[in-house]
């Protein structure tokens, strides 16, 4: 009987499995992944060490699809480009952001990702406070309308006595343009506080009159 030309277990369809079964139902156990791939569980260990490393696995998957521009692209056009690319990867995976969030990054895909967005804001004139809670910020927009996934698609339903704006009303963090409105409101903040900043800095050295 000839010999299989790829591996019957590896890393890569270890995660394969991992991502289908929380895809489908949020999460995944080690048993689960190996009925899906019709081996032991403790076949599994001899690829990876346990159910931290499969997270992290995903993260990197997921990540790894995410790029930030380089210059000569704009501060502000690398972080809105960051932002798109983010939301389509993690729309993608949606009931994997759960998962993520209760685990520390130790991927370097990440950390090298999270640089260049460092750098995004700081050739904006941001220091490093500043863009910490920007890109803390931008997180919550990105991950926030992708968690609105698992809510109902009628956000409200009539009441009593509803607001136009309320009636009936689609849930509008599934859409793109919402998506698009929110992220276009905090870029222009962003560069409103960068002209702010400009001139206090060409200022700083006038004299202050009375009045």
């Amino acid at each position: 009987m000839p010999r299989p030309t790829q591996p019957i277990l590896s890393t890569r369809n270890i995660t394969d499995a991992a991502l289908d079964a929380v895809d489908a139902t949020g999460d995944f156990t080690m048993p689960g992944i190996a009925k899906q791939l019709n081996v032991t569980p403790s076949s599994l260990y001899t690829h990876i060490s346990g159910r931290s490393e499969i997270v992290e696995l995903m993260r990197i998957r997921v990540m790894s699809s995410i790029s930030v521009p380089h210059p000569p692209a704009g501060w502000s056009e690398r972080i809105s480009a960051w932002g798109w690319a983010y939301r389509r990867a993690a729309v993608e995976h949606w009931r994997l952001i759960p998962l993520l969030m209760t685990r520390s990054v130790r991927t370097e895909v990440t950390f090298d990702i999270d640089t260049a967005l460092v750098q995004a804001f700081s050739d904006g004139g941001f220091n490093s406070t500043d863009t910490r809670h920007a890109i803390s910020t931008l997180d919550s927009l990105v991950l926030g309308s992708v968690v609105k996934l698992s809510t109902p698609d009628v956000a409200w339903t009539q009441s009593s006595n509803p607001s136009e704006v309320t009636r009936e009303a689609a849930n509008p963090l599934r859409t793109d343009d919402t998506f698009e409105f929110g992220l276009r409101t905090l870029i222009a903040g962003w560069m409103a506080q960068c002209v702010v900043r400009l001139y206090t800095e060409s200022h700083s050295d006038l004299p202050v009159t009375s009045r």
